[in-house]
């Protein structure tokens, strides 16, 4: 005997398999109106059908006809049925893999922080890296196609994004202690780039740093030249982080001369 849940699985098929009608009361017509009419399988649909057993057995239970069987995971690892998406964040790269006929999305989240203050060539390499790493989880071949599509989105993304040859231009928005994802204080410097804000860490937990204690100012002005240096400053820029970055760290008393 067929369970219920199966039952009801059927009869999903059924809206398929079979004609339909809807019926309806006209006041033009002064009658009653009676629509028949099909909902059929779109070709994706039939692809994931027969990729599944579990379908294939219902579809058989459902009409008494057999569904040809395919390796399942095959129609998924079609690379022409991908469209490639790429967007950059502050914190992280998002990669998309958006399919055509029923609009499923596989993604991946890189945490790559600060992607878009990177030179181009850098940048470039990043994303073709994750992008091949992304497709190879998902075991997906890129032929020629997908291929140029990739191509023709990072270039877009490079484009969108400002990023250039040389490190994109940065200013000083503000330094100031705030509290880090664990709770800790630690000394923030906000760089604004592009109207977009990047809030960077430059010290360890500030009570830390006491009980550390012997911390100097030229050891930590090496620090924050170390952690900024990556970043397109001025040396007149670089000069007022530290000079803040100190002032404020003497008011805490990690410093004390």
């Amino acid at each position: 005997m067929v369970s219920e849940p199966q039952l009801e699985e059927i009869s999903v098929f059924y809206l398929f398999l079979q004609p339909l009608e809807l019926v309806y009361r006209s006041e033009e017509q002064e009658g009653w109106i009676t629509h028949t009419f099909h909902i059929s399988f779109s070709p994706v649909c039939m692809r994931e059908l027969q990729e599944s057993w579990h379908l294939r057995m219902l579809m058989k239970e459902a009409t008494g006809k057999g569904v040809k069987p395919s390796v399942p995971g095959a129609h998924l690892q079609n690379p022409d049925i991908w469209t490639p998406v790429i967007s950059i964040e502050p914190e992280r790269v998002v990669l998309e893999l958006r399919e055509r006929g029923m609009g499923l999305v596989r993604e991946r989240r890189i945490s790559e922080k600060h992607v878009a203050l990177r030179e181009t060539s850098e940048v470039r390499e990043l994303l073709h890296t994750e992008m091949s790493k992304f497709l190879k989880s998902l075991g997906i071949e890129p032929n020629r196609r997908m291929t140029a599509a990739i191509e023709s989105e990072i270039a877009a993304i490079i484009e969108i994004r400002g990023i250039e040859d040389d490190r994109a231009s940065v200013e000083i928005e503000s330094v100031e202690i705030g509290r880090d994802s664990t709770g800790g204080q630690v000394i923030y410097v906000t760089l604004l780039s592009n109207d977009e804000l990047y809030r960077i860490p430059v010290t360890k937990h500030l009570h830390n740093m006491k009980e550390i204690g012997r911390v100097t100012r030229d050891g930590i002005a090496n620090v924050i030249r170390s952690i900024l240096g990556k970043f397109n400053l001025s040396e007149e820029s670089m000069a007022s982080v530290i000079d803040e970055c100190i002032r404020l760290l003497r008011k805490e008393g990690v410093i004390r001369r």
